[in-house]
């Protein structure tokens, strides 16, 4: 039997997880060595990271994948750093061939105008301006004769000069005598207009206007009717006399006052009061809560109520209280989301209240009185019970009205059209009726 090599025998009984690899270093100058299965998934992915390869899947193919990088040192080169351009300065293009795009609009007119640079590669300039200054001044022909082409598309200007007509001074000149061009027109225009409409109604008659040459550089009116005005010049209008215009007075009747203002709305109440206002008389509903007084809420509903008054009412208007009943009346179509924040509670004292007065408090609190807890039920529990409680009712009042109207039902509980199918809609649009009949 053959001696066997030591180097043989010693890599036969090292383990395999410290046996190491060989990767190359991250600045592209050396390598290291790494015992990837002795490494936890933590350490593979970053390993991974650092090379450039993909940090996902199980260990097995995090292992995998670097010893195949590991055994592949030409790929090492492929995850080397990106390329980097600055960004100021030129760089040049590559050469056309004859697989190169076609010149867009803006090469061939530089071609056009600078015949002698077509056939030269072209320089892509960046931010920074890298050319020289004998470059610069080659150019200065080419400006010349395109401001010669275009002789209004750009015009310096000169502010050297300061005669009348330009510069500073001049430019101001020319504005104040254009206001005083733009006063004297007006004036001719007045004279003209007042020539012919006369004297001004609620005045006399106008005084004579001085035209006596010597007192006056001119006349105001002629004694030509065809003849045009004349004014003295603008410096000298302080001479002329001016005649006062009385303004004309209204004859008709004052705007009325806010007392007298006619109130655009109006609210009854049972004992025939009549509330007045508009929308900015209404003050903002307060939050209110019955749960704890469900007998205040029955005083505070109807003004019809025996213990109602308006003293304790929330809502005053103009000074008069208004039962909460009201409420959807007064807040209803204002405008503003006031009735949408109130409408649920409001809703919920509605059928409380309704129900309360329309028994004796004794009956009302025998009928919600929780006999498990042996103690009244809460608002809550109240309001869920009426609500099952109308939802039944309004069950068999649709039921009822369906089986007397047969046929006809659909002709008289119907919206645009189509008939009623729910029974609240129904009982709702019954008790409209009946209350009409009433």
């Amino acid at each position: 039997m053959a001696d066997l090599d030591p180097a043989f025998i010693q890599a036969q009984a090292q383990d395999p997880r410290d046996q190491p690899f060989t990767f190359p270093d991250k600045s592209g100058n050396g390598t290291f060595e790494s015992p990837i299965y002795s490494l936890n998934k933590s350490e593979l992915k970053a390993l991974c990271g650092d090379l450039g390869l993909k940090i996902s899947g199980n260990m097995s193919i995090l292992r995998t994948r670097l010893k195949d990088y590991s055994e592949q040192p030409s790929e090492w080169n492929k995850n080397g750093p990106i390329v980097q351009r600055k960004h100021k300065g030129v760089r040049k293009v590559k050469d056309e061939g004859s697989g190169s795009k076609k010149k867009s609009l803006l090469e061939e007119r530089i071609a056009e105008l600078r015949p002698d640079t077509a056939g030269a590669p072209r320089l892509i300039e960046r931010s920074k301006d890298m050319r020289t200054e004998k470059q610069k001044e080659d150019h200065l022909p080419w400006a010349e004769r395109v401001c010669a082409m275009f002789p209004d598309y750009q015009t310096p200007r000169n502010m050297t000069k300061n005669v009348a007509g330009s510069g500073p001074a001049g430019i101001e000149d020319d504005k104040i005598n254009a206001k005083l061009d733009a006063i004297q027109i007006q004036l001719n225009s007045i004279a003209k207009i007042s020539m012919v409409t006369g004297p001004v109604l609620g005045t006399t008659t106008a005084p004579a206007l001085p035209i006596d040459p010597m007192t006056s550089t001119g006349s105001w009116i002629s004694s030509d009717p065809g003849q045009t005005p004349s004014f003295p010049p603008p410096h000298q209008l302080s001479t002329v006399p001016i005649i006062p215009i009385t303004p004309i007075t209204s004859t008709t009747s004052s705007s009325p006052s806010p007392s007298t203002e006619r109130k655009s709305r109006h609210l009854t109440l049972k004992t025939g009061v009549v509330i007045h206002y508009n929308k900015e008389d209404l003050p903002d509903p307060p939050y209110l809560s019955f749960h704890d007084n469900i007998p205040r809420l029955g005083r505070l509903w109807d003004e019809s109520h025996p213990e109602f008054s308006q003293e304790p009412c929330h809502v005053q208007v103009n000074g008069v209280g208004v039962p909460l009943r009201l409420w959807d009346q007064l807040y209803t179509y204002t405008g503003t989301k006031t009735w949408k924040g109130i409408k649920a509670t409001w809703s919920n004292w509605k059928f409380v209240a309704e129900y309360y007065n329309e028994t004796t408090p004794e009956k009302f609190w025998e009928e919600f009185y929780d006999k498990r807890g042996k103690k009244p039920m809460t608002w809550t529990a109240i309001v869920d019970k009426l609500r099952e409680q109308r939802k039944a009712k309004d069950v068999s009042e649709a039921a009822a009205v369906k089986e007397t109207l047969g046929v006809d039902f659909a002709s008289e509980y119907h919206v645009r059209g189509k008939p009623l199918t729910r029974p609240s809609a129904i009982a709702k649009r019954s008790r409209f009726k009946a209350n009409q009949i009433a």
